[in-house]
């Protein structure tokens, strides 16, 4: 509140007069050049506050171009402290492009605090009418040069004007002092006037003392010419004697031959309240201080509490690399207090089976992929033990200060609340036991049990319900425990409120509560019950239902069965019209359908309808393998399975078709966008991922997606079908069972591999495919025991590229056959090759698919490197289930064994390969998952991992060969656990012809006794 003549008034009155007079204050940070303002300031210039981001560089657009240069070097000035304000006039464009005047002034003040950044304080009051009435006064001066006596009778005009203006225009003859003044100046002084005219010494005493040196140096400066215009704010002494702020502005009038005397003909008006308001403004900036001063007093008092308590506050600059830790955490940790601990310090704390998953999400903090993260690890303490600590952290985005993005976080030690979790968990899973045996029993029975309640306030529930009930309304037993309610999702919705309606009466009554109903369950579809239970009456008002459901769907279809066979005639005569329109297997529209609104759809966008279109096309996954393995009654069973999956995922006005095989397409209504196709996407792959079994056999498939968006279909027409082709396409070749969306990049990517095709063909042309070779040590004694040929391409540009740069696309070239016997035969002859320079390599190894089995010309090669002394292996890769494969597989298999080519499956452990399969297969080795023995030198789990594998080879009688070993200490150990073959980088990269030779010949000469 401000208290002055009138008593105390509210701040918020002062802005709304300065606003109403034309009146605004702004601010600005000559650092970072931002600028503040009140609102005023935007409703001098039309916008609302919200519009505008205002800094120098905004004020700088909007200046008059014949004010710019004069005024921006003055603003400079001030920014860079070169001047301590300024006073001056401009034009600045309003928001609807007109110009209005303004008088700006500001000053440079020096805040409080040797910390402070000093600020520049300023005021622009709105004068385009007094602009317009400078230039009427000077058109009307202009007419007292050419005429005088003109002049005379225009001074009466002007005399009203400016008196209506709320300015005071005056006349002074420098030569005589004489003073002309018009009424309002009386209003402004309070002078008493014998008529208009006085002398300039009536006026001069009336100057203040701190005033009268400027306002005589700028009429001395007007009449020696050395300025056009005299501009001074004064205070003039009011005739109360109170002093009144004021701005006179003055030119002078040479004097003429008729006439020769000058004159200075000026206008003054009061800025007393401008200058208040500069007052309140400094008074506001002196508050801002000490609040200032209040925050770094409270940021001191946050840092000391914090570095007593668990949490440990940390900032960090991803730009700068700038960054703090706060001390404590050396306490924490058991370090000693003076023990520095950086981020660099902090990630070699972090325990190994974190670090990863914490080096992923600060670099996509970092990079700005995410906002924020919270996630618990561990840091070793200075004794060598583990603490569980909680980590938050969140982007800081301070560009609108000139600043770079900070990262802010704190630390949490959580160390104590893991164990109690520890502690709970051992509790409720002793609670767990004793509720499975109760659950048991009830679940063998032939009824449904359950405990329904209705709260006081209307609430619903299900407290309880056994297994069996579960069963009963096709709902998975631990989603009712999350939410009881779902119970009533699968209820017919014509049913519940006839359901409902009897539950209240049996409240109101308590008498028996009985009901047959129906639920649509997941696989029987729709399921007629018979519910039975007893109510009950709490004290505070709730009633209870305990009793059981059962199954009464065989007696209601007994008696539908009548209606049924009457409808039955009416659904076969819609279904025969129907299906010319739609697939006989799914129920789905056909292609022909499919067709037919496409080309609508592109009409109605050719004829000014809706032109955006979303188009999904499915392809089923390994439907093949269902339709080889479990033949086709079982493909037929899984498309109309996804059908019914597609039916009940999309919306009513979206479109689904099956064109062909296992190809569907989903056409989305109009209107539809690309987060609406993924929701449709997400629906389809949750149910496709629920198992379905066919005879009691387990149907694997999946599905992959490609989705396309056309903002115009008129433009893009039958092209949308294939982006869809091309998304789908990239789903497939990018690991199927996924949603791809077609891009840019999905183009460029497509354009890649055409490059990277043709190149293939060129690599097979040119004779690039070469074999490198790694070899495999005896874990016992240390000799060679054998190799595997990894394939490797001699590029001519990129040099030597490894598979997995360009063997996916060589699969959809059907280029892997040609690869694989070049590599096979590069093989064998460089076996001659090093036959002939004395070293014979007891055994070879190949990486073989189980389809590549099938080939001939693959067995001819083995058959022919087998004749020699060196044994040939194929290593499995393929993810098969031996026991499910066909009998043209084993046949295959049978044969391989006949040729004396041995198998063994690689990647053990990774899990594709099962017991069965093994006993199946009866391999001649094992090769441990290069990802189980990377941790085996410092993790028990690894190591009895890798032991159960060996046992259960050696139970089969058949080898173990350990791959990626790459230092001595997992040597020491798989050579302990009873692995019989390593391979690694701790003996050798892969090496070519030569390089292989010489190591092996060094090899031998080493190892010999």
């Amino acid at each position: 509140m401000y208290q002055g003549a009138l008593g105390p008034f509210d701040q918020k009155i002062l802005f709304q007069a300065a606003k109403h007079a034309g009146f605004a204050q702004w601010f600005a940070d000559p650092r970072t050049r931002r600028m503040w303002a009140t609102e005023a300031f935007y409703d001098l210039l039309g916008f609302d506050p919200l519009e505008v981001s205002l800094d120098h560089e905004w004020i700088r657009k909007r200046l008059h171009p014949d004010d710019a240069g004069k005024n921006l070097e003055n603003m400079r000035k001030v920014f860079f402290g070169e001047n301590d304000g300024f006073d001056t006039d401009f034009r600045l464009m309003c928001k609807d492009r007109s110009y209005k005047w303004f008088h700006a002034t500001a000053r440079l003040y020096e805040r409080e605090g040797s910390r402070s950044e000093p600020i520049i304080c300023g005021n622009l009051t709105d004068i385009s009418h007094r602009k317009e009435t400078e230039k009427r006064l000077r058109q009307a001066l202009s007419l007292a040069e050419t005429a005088r006596e003109e002049a005379e009778k225009s001074e009466d005009l002007l005399l009203l004007a400016t008196e209506n203006a709320g300015i005071s225009p005056w006349l002074l003859n420098p030569g005589s002092g004489t003073f002309i003044r018009n009424k309002r100046f009386k209003t402004l002084s309070g002078m008493p006037m014998d008529g208009d005219v006085g002398h300039s010494s009536d006026v001069s005493s009336r100057v203040h003392p701190d005033d009268i040196a400027a306002v005589r140096q700028e009429l001395a400066s007007l009449l020696c010419g050395h300025k056009a215009v005299a501009k001074v704010e004064h205070r003039l002494r009011h005739e109360d004697g109170h002093y009144v702020w004021c701005s006179s502005i003055a030119r002078l009038l040479p004097g003429t031959a008729e006439k020769r005397s000058n004159l200075i003909c000026g206008v003054t008006n009061d800025i007393s309240e401008r200058i208040a308001h500069e007052v309140e403004l400094n008074a506001a900036l002196r508050d801002a201080q000490a609040k200032r001063l209040e925050a770094l007093e409270a940021a001191e008092i946050l840092r000391h509490s914090t570095e007593k308590s668990s949490v440990v506050p940390w900032y960090r600059i991803p730009e700068t690399g700038e960054g703090h830790v706060a001390g404590h955490l050396a306490t924490i940790l058991g370090f000693p207090s003076d023990f520095e601990i950086g981020f660099r310090q902090l990630r070699e704390l972090l325990h190994p089976d974190d670090a990863q998953d914490m080096d992923n999400n600060f670099l996509a903090l970092d990079h700005g992929e995410i906002e924020e993260l919270s996630g618990a690890f561990r840091l070793q303490r200075a004794d060598g033990s583990w603490r569980w600590f909680k980590g938050q952290a969140q982007r800081v985005d301070r560009s609108a200060e000139g600043l770079p993005i900070m990262i802010c976080g704190s630390l949490t030690d959580i160390d104590e609340l893991k164990q109690n979790e520890v502690r709970l968990a051992e509790t409720a899973n002793t609670l767990r036991r004793s509720h499975e045996h109760l659950t048991l029993v009830a679940d063998v029975a032939p009824v449904g049990l359950y405990e329904f309640r209705l709260s006081p306030d209307g609430r619903l529930d299900f407290p309880y319900c056994s297994g069996r009930f579960a069963d009963f309304a096709g709902v998975d037993h631990s989603a009712i425990m999350k939410d009881s309610m779902k119970l009533f999702s699968v209820v017919v919705p014509e049913d519940i409120p006839p359901l409902l309606a009897s539950v209240h009466r049996s409240a109101e009554t308590l008498d028996l509560w009985q009901r047959r109903f129906r639920i649509r369950h997941p696989e029987r579809d729709i399921v007629w019950l018979h519910g039975t239970s007893v109510p009950r009456k709490e004290p505070d008002g709730t009633c209870i239902w305990t009793g059981a459901f059962l199954d009464v769907t065989a007696d209601v279809e007994r008696e539908q069965e009548q209606r049924h066979a009457h409808l039955l005639a009416e659904q076969m005569r819609a279904e025969n019209e129907r299906q010319a329109l739609h697939d006989g297997l799914t129920g789905l529209p056909n292609r022909r359908f499919y067709d037919r609104m496409i080309g609508e759809r592109l009409e109605r966008a050719r004829s000014g309808g809706p032109k955006d279109a979303v188009l999904i096309r499915l392809d089923l996954d390994h439907f093949k393998h269902v339709n080889d393995t479990l033949g086709h009654e079982a493909g037929d069973a899984v498309l109309a399975h996804v059908a019914e999956i597609l039916g009940r995922s999309v919306r009513s006005s979206d479109f689904a078709a099956r064109i062909g095989g296992d190809e569907f397409s989903i056409l989305m209504a109009p209107g539809a966008s690309e987060k609406g196709a993924r929701e449709i996407v997400k629906r389809i792959r949750g149910d496709l991922e629920k198992p379905m079994k066919f005879e009691g056999r387990q149907c694997r498939f999946g599905a992959s997606f490609g989705v396309a968006f056309s903002e115009d279909l008129s433009r893009d027409g039958a092209d949308i079908q294939m982006f869809a082709n091309a998304a789908l396409y990239r789903a497939k070749v990018s690991g199927r069972n996924r949603l791809e969306f077609f891009t840019p990049d999905l183009h460029q990517s497509l354009l890649h591999d055409r490059r990277l095709s043709v190149e293939i063909h060129e690599a097979i042309e040119d004779d690039q495919f070469v074999p490198f070779f790694q070899p495999q040590i005896s874990a016992e004694s240390g000799r060679l025991v054998g190799l595997e040929v990894l394939l490797r391409w001699r590029h001519p540009a990129k040099g030597l590229v490894t598979p997995e740069a360009f063997l996916q696309v060589a699969e959809q070239l059907r280029l892997v056959a040609d690869i694989d016997r070049i590599m096979m035969e590069k093989s064998l002859e460089a076996l001659g090759r090093w036959r002939k320079r004395g070293l014979e390599v007891p055994k070879i190894s190949f990486n073989v698919s189980s389809g590549r089995m099938h080939d001939p010309g693959v067995v001819a090669l083995a058959t022919q490197m087998a004749a020699s002394n060196t044994r040939v292996t194929f290593e499995l890769l393929e993810s098969i289930l031996i026991e499910e494969e066909n009998a043209a597989f084993r046949d295959h298999l049978a044969k391989i064994r006949a040729a004396g080519i041995d198998i063994e499956i690689d990647d053990f452990g990774s899990g594709h390969a099962s017991i069965i399969g093994l006993m199946e297969i009866a391999p001649s080795a094992l090769k441990i998952d290069k990802r189980i023995i990377f941790p085996v030198a410092r993790d028990n789990r690894a190591r009895n991992l890798v032991r159960a594998i060996v046992e259960i080879a050696n139970t089969l009688g058949i080898n173990t060969v350990a791959e990626g070993v790459e230092t001595e200490e997992q040597a020491m150990v798989l050579r302990e656990i009873g692995c019989n073959v390593l391979q690694g980088y701790l003996f050798s990269c892969p090496l070519s012809e030569e390089q292989f030779l010489s190591f092996a010949l060094n090899l031998e000469r080493n190892s010999a006794p």
